[in-house]
């Protein structure tokens, strides 16, 4: 039931966290403190989730680059227009 109202809408006001409750058996507090975890446990793992991306997008960037500009090795001997 928790489950199904945060996915429904994560933000819960204190009517619906005083709705919740009463059809629960619950007091507001532990629907509220449910309520508040999920949603610091969804808040990490989306940014867990962006850090990778953003490691991701570095690790990528950095081939491009090797790749797009590889190293230059000085040639020997002299090429000067005379």
């Amino acid at each position: 039931m928790l489950d199904i109202e945060f996915d429904k809408n994560p933000v819960w006001s204190k009517q619906k966290i005083r709705e919740i409750a009463e059809r629960l058996g619950l007091k507001e507090a532990q629907v509220y403190k449910w309520n508040w975890d999920r949603s610091q446990t969804v808040r990490k793992r989306f940014q867990k989730s962006l850090k990778k991306i953003s490691n991701a997008k570095t690790t990528i960037n950095r081939k491009v680059n090797q790749s797009a500009f590889p190293e230059v090795v000085p040639l020997e001997g002299d090429f000067s227009e005379s």
